[in-house]
């Protein structure tokens, strides 16, 4: 790492936040000769995507699945553009069972297959041949929608050269055909599941509203068909990453340093000033660590901000800041997630079938607005005895874990821990009868806490037709100033902020 003796250069750009986003647009432009300065106010990379480490094992901190690494796909294209990906494919590999579901005890097979997938959903739901058209209509959505995406990185365009980039004539007749999606937009996915006549299973409604939660952020009154299609569609390509989520984002960071870029952690990004075309950013070193603080200066001709929008309005210029000010209005509520973190003995045969499962409850979960939590699992572990380490996460309010006092704070998270710990071990008994080593959990206070993350709102700004992905906050606010991140290209987890990278960087001249 650069010495902090060196921090009065003036920088071409300076990105905030070593997130997915922050990682693939500084290694970007690392690339393409830039000077780059990256600043993190944690101690590790990948943001809600990093990890801890408990009792020898690593947990992912949040996101715990990899979708998007299919050719033609963000992750995919970010790696071959930086020459990452022979690397990244030695520890991702693709899971023939993306997923297993559980709903009212009976386990339901998510297969990457999409034919299997489709027998096994005719089977499960008891689907006639009408709806099951219902399953190749949304995956030609999802695969065309994709293929406009991986041709179009300057979509939400903020200048006439991007306007020009959709009409130029190379991709003029794919952007014509594309203006089919719009009313995927604008109509919901109940909607589109009454087309079907899909909306009066209610156990198939019950399916997607759990899915759509975890891809959309929404349910499905508001969720716009277009991305909930594609978010049904992605447990078709789930990779599971050997060495935690984290693994990835420790490869790119890699790379940019590679590059000569500058990465700076425990710099708590306090305030961005402009004068004479120069920001200067002011940080708190040694946050992470709570050790004394520092106060340290950086300086660059352009700012890339990866931290979410609410965050980012407090400590941007003034003619900055108003310009975020409409969108943190128009997006001031989102979710939150709690996870409990668990590592179970166990002898024999691992427990479940895949990494990773979405657990259906039998009433809707305290203070959250869904009916399921997601379980993933990762037998790795740094110990010589055998461990089962899970991860689980659920929606919740934000709301309901701020201003309480102490005591009604650890009421409500033993309340909720037991609640999913007593489905867990009723829908699969033998975690009961495994050693369980190790639980803790944390609350969107924690994730306030410990990644800043304004009032521990995680997953970026949910999809709503009220407030469609078209009108959502610009990545370029001006010609120095740039957003990426999950509060710019919401949905689809690090495959959607890793887009929001490579958009801005064919942006950027």
């Amino acid at each position: 790492m650069p010495n902090l003796q060196d921090t009065n250069k003036v920088y071409d750009y300076l990105v905030i936040g070593a997130g997915y986003g922050g990682l693939a647009i500084a290694a970007l432009l690392a690339q393409r000769g830039y000077s780059v300065c990256l600043l993190e106010a944690h101690s590790k990379p990948g943001g809600c995507a990093s990890y801890f480490k408990r009792e020898g094992v690593i947990f992912s901190a949040g996101a715990t699945t990899i979708s998007g690494f299919a050719e033609t796909k963000p992750i995919h294209k970010l790696c071959e553009l930086l020459g990452i990906e022979k690397e990244a494919s030695s520890f991702l590999e693709r899971l023939n069972l993306g997923m297993v579901v559980n709903i009212d005890g009976k386990e339901l097979l998510r297969y990457s297959d999409q034919e299997l997938w489709k027998q096994e959903a005719a089977k499960f739901f008891d689907l006639s041949q009408k709806q099951m058209k219902f399953f190749d209509l949304s995956q030609k959505i999802d695969a065309f929608a994709w293929h406009v995406l991986d041709k179009n990185t300057r979509l939400m365009p903020s200048s006439f050269g991007d306007i020009w980039d959709l009409v130029k004539p190379s991709k003029l007749l794919l952007n014509l055909s594309a203006l089919s999606l719009l009313p995927g937009l604008f109509l919901s996915m109940k909607y589109l599941l009454s087309c079907f006549k899909l909306d009066s299973n209610k156990l198939f409604s019950r399916f997607v509203e759990e899915q759509l939660i975890i891809t959309t952020q929404n349910y499905m009154e508001k969720a716009p068909f277009l991305s909930g299609v594609m978010g049904l569609s992605y447990p078709s390509e789930v990779f599971y990453s050997y060495g935690s989520i984290v693994s990835l984002a420790r490869l790119i960071e890699k790379r940019f340093c590679e590059l000569q870029g500058d990465l700076y952690y425990r710099q708590k990004v306090r305030n961005i000033s402009f004068d004479n075309k120069i920001y200067t950013i002011q940080t708190d070193s040694g946050i992470a660590t709570r050790s004394t603080i520092n106060k340290t200066v950086f300086r660059a001709n352009n700012i890339v901000s990866n931290i979410p929008i609410w965050n980012l309005e407090k400590l941007a210029p003034v003619f900055i800041a108003k310009k975020l000010s409409k969108y943190c209005k128009s997006s001031k509520k989102s979710w939150g997630a709690f996870m409990v973190y668990l590592i179970f003995r166990f002898n024999g045969e691992p427990l479940l079938k895949s990494a990773y499962y979405q657990i259906h409850t039998d009433s809707v979960i305290p203070y959250s607005g869904s009916r399921s939590f997601f379980l993933s699992t990762n037998i790795e572990s740094d110990t010589n005895e055998s461990t089962y380490a899970v991860t689980i996460s659920t929606h919740v309010n934000s709301a309901d874990w701020f201003e309480l006092d102490e005591a009604e704070y650890n009421r409500r998270k033993e309340s909720l821990r037991n609640f999913i710990l007593e489905e867990l071990f009723r829908k699969y008994p033998k975690f009961k009868e495994a050693e369980m080593k190790y639980v803790s959990d944390a609350s969107p206070k924690t994730y306030e806490r410990y990644t800043s993350r304004y009032k521990g709102y995680v997953g970026g700004i949910p999809h709503s037709i009220e407030s469609p992905v078209i009108f959502s906050c610009p990545n370029k606010l001006n010609g120095s100033f740039y957003l990426v991140g999950d509060t710019v290209f919401p949905g689809q987890g690090i495959a959607s902020v890793i887009y929001s990278a490579l958009s801005v960087n064919s942006k950027i001249n």
